[in-house]
């Protein structure tokens, strides 16, 4: 499956880690209501001066329902419950509509189908929720991703009962130093002083080389 590729060489006098997370996506009302993504991959420790780590990450867009425990917040931890790979909406595809249910505290995609017109929205796809009471475990969807046959939350939010959302994944990763997160829990943007920002949807490549310097600055080698 296409991927796209972050490969960091830790130039720095320390073994560290490094860890990815990416930019929430954009719904019909604007940008995601929620203040916090979720870490994607970690790395082990990368040794000090000629270390290097590397990233993939799928280029399908995958949808997720789950449930998180305890409230939407840094350092949580979304249990996934299901994924499914979506189709964005272009003018030569329709777009990927998923009916999503939470019972028995339970998260769950119930039916897949699709848009009735071509580019119905346009680069996104949809998420409907049935009705539901207030959760007792938080109930999120967003985005996620399989990573070495695991299913890991990129970005995901709590939805209202009854609602449809048009979802717009962005191509936006950040790459953080000395995290201690692990894949699935929650963080904020700014929590990490020493983030550096990499827009695949604008750099016109599928692959990026960083370096981490001795100065603790994150340097773009190249773009492949």
């Amino acid at each position: 499956m296409p991927t796209y590729t972050i490969t960091i060489n830790n130039q720095g006098p320390k073994d560290r880690r490094f860890c990815i997370f990416t930019e929430p996506p954009k719904l019909d009302e604007g940008l995601s209501p929620v203040g916090y993504v979720n870490v994607f991959q970690r790395s082990g420790m990368t040794p000090a001066k000629t270390g290097q780590v590397t990233f993939k990450i799928q280029k399908r867009p995958i949808a997720i329902v789950g449930t998180t425990d305890g409230s939407l917040e840094s350092g949580n931890s979304v249990y996934t419950s299901q994924m499914e790979q979506v189709n964005l909406g272009s003018p030569t595809q329709k777009a990927t509509v998923l009916y999503v249910e939470y019972q028995n505290e339970t998260a769950k995609i119930t039916e897949k189908g699709e848009a009735e017109a071509l580019n119905d929205p346009p680069g996104g796809f949809v998420m409907r929720t049935g009705a539901f009471e207030t959760p007792k475990n938080n109930f999120c969807i967003g985005l996620g991703a399989d990573h070495n046959g695991e299913n890991i939350p990129l970005s995901v939010f709590t939805p209202k009962s009854n609602k449809s959302y048009n979802i717009f994944p962005i191509t936006k990763f950040y790459v953080a130093v000395g995290a201690d997160y692990l894949p699935g829990q929650l963080i904020s943007v700014e929590v990490s002083t020493k983030v550096q920002e990499l827009n695949f949807g604008t750099s016109g490549t599928d692959a990026f080389i960083l370096d981490y310097t001795e100065s603790g600055e994150f340097k773009v080698k190249t773009h492949v």
